[in-house]
């Protein structure tokens, strides 16, 4: 693996380019949680949380980053570059704040049980 491969492009790449490495890393994260984040909710945090209900929040969540990515792409206004970042952010912040939220609350010793 070319380690250096990641620097490189991201020194020559433009801003169109940048900008979808958002939608590209956002279904690695779902992917991630989905396995167990559904069960763990419901258990712990969210009684009623289905991995329907995770799924189209993260769907939800995923046309609104591809509907700003594609409009920053086409569209050369820094107002709507401002209003694509202050979206993308916000949803990492809170990504953030409610996984240190949660494990600070119910510890990292407290997991999903491994069936329903």
């Amino acid at each position: 693996m070319n380690v250096e491969a990641i620097p490189r492009f991201l020194r020559n790449a433009s801003f169109r380019e940048i900008v979808w490495l958002a939608p590209l890393a956002h279904p690695v994260h779902i992917v991630e949680e989905f396995w167990r984040f559904p069960l763990w909710a419901s258990t712990y945090f969210a009684p009623g949380f289905t991995t329907q209900r995770f799924v189209v929040g993260n769907s939800v969540i995923m046309l609104g980053l591809l509907g700003l990515t594609v409009l920053v792409s086409v569209v050369r206004v820094r107002a709507g570059d401002f209003i694509y970042f202050c979206w993308l952010f916000g949803q990492l912040f809170h990504n953030a704040l409610f996984h240190m939220g949660t494990t600070a609350y119910f510890g990292l010793a407290r997991r999903a049980p491994v069936s329903a």
